[in-house]
């Protein structure tokens, strides 16, 4: 996990690891990135797996992210086309105080939702709709 992302998840009260597995184990959907056969970042969509809806997550390793950048966003823009197969909207939080995944999540394509109520610090994010084919 970055550092930056750590120290601001930890900000808010949560365990970071604790909330990793979390997420990991409640995802319908979630992948283990290697790079070089070492750990580069966990991701998945959370949500029910029935919904048109999925909550996005990433993790990257400071290395990964810092090294790899060109591999970090091709395998980004592919997982979320994996993602878009079964879903019409993603959505994710992003940190305030974390520019570099704010900055990472415009340049994969999200945009700010309108969000009055920000109990957390965070941004919410969503990731273009689908096209609806209409017969």
């Amino acid at each position: 996990m970055r550092e930056a992302h750590e120290k601001a998840v930890i900000k808010l009260g949560v365990r970071p690891h604790r909330q990793l597995y979390e997420c990991f184990m409640s995802s319908w959907y979630c992948k283990a990135w290697l790079i070089d056969g070492k750990l580069a970042g966990l991701g998945g969509v959370e949500g029910p797996f029935i919904s048109r809806m999925g909550y996005v997550w990433l993790v990257l390793a400071e290395w990964a992210s810092t090294g790899f950048p060109r591999a970090v966003y091709r395998e980004a823009k592919r997982q979320l086309a994996i993602m878009m197969d079964t879903r019409h909207q993603l959505i994710t939080n992003i940190l305030l105080e974390d520019k570099a995944s704010y900055n990472f999540a415009r340049h994969l394509g999200f945009s700010l939702v309108p969000n009055d109520e920000n109990p957390f610090s965070t941004v919410l994010m969503e990731y273009p709709h689908k096209k609806e084919i209409v017969m």
